[in-house]
């Protein structure tokens, strides 16, 4: 898989100072201040830092921060420390912190569901079930008397809950057990039935 990440710099200040280039002596230096971020696919994650340039318009002598006489650099950093980095240099950072908020959410849905759909039984809901021996099975609601609910369990297994998924369009096996509302209950706090469709 081919992955795409690297920095890129944008110009985050732009100012002119009306000080001596050191070079050629003409007053009005300009200054950039440049932040820089790393990016991944294009999308920005998060900065990585910031530099100072300064230009003199008139001669074309740039220097870096660190190469900057000292009566020069303090302006530098003066501009450097007023600058502020954009919130989208935090783009990707925001967007994966959304995106586990969305599943945390999702999740607690899920589980709300879940319990609803335990203490309010129907027939068609299909439990994903622990079995004792090891591994996963789906357990079809083929009836709901009163306190008692009746279910199939399918005639085969897989080693993981995310695998259940397989086993729908397989057979059930034709003779229900019946379960009480309060077994029910159990079976589900006690973790063997991991998950209910409805």
């Amino acid at each position: 898989m081919l992955v795409f990440y690297g920095s890129k710099g944008k110009i985050l200040a732009e100012k002119q100072l009306q000080i001596n280039c050191p070079a050629c002596q003409q007053s009005g230096m300009d200054f950039a201040v440049v932040g820089s971020y790393a990016h991944l696919y294009w999308i920005p994650m998060f900065p990585l830092g910031k530099s100072v340039v300064a230009v003199c318009p008139h001669c074309s002598q740039a220097w870096k921060e660190n190469e900057m006489p000292a009566d020069i650099k303090q302006y530098a950093k003066a501009e450097k420390s007023t600058s502020r980095r954009p919130i989208w240099f935090y783009s990707g950072l925001i967007l994966i912190a959304i995106f586990f908020v969305f599943i945390a959410i999702s999740a607690h849905k899920g589980k709300q569901d879940d319990i609803a759909f335990i203490n309010a039984p129907a027939v068609g809901d299909v439990y994903t079930y622990k079995l004792d021996e090891g591994g996963y099975t789906l357990l079809r609601v083929v009836k709901v008397d009163g306190n008692t609910v009746s279910v199939v369990q399918n005639q085969y297994k897989v080693d993981r809950s995310s695998g259940v998924s397989k086993l729908r369009s397989k057979p059930y096996y034709n003779d229900p057990e019946d379960f009480s509302l309060a077994e029910l209950k159990e079976e589900y706090d006690q973790n063997r039935i991991t998950d209910v469709d409805r």
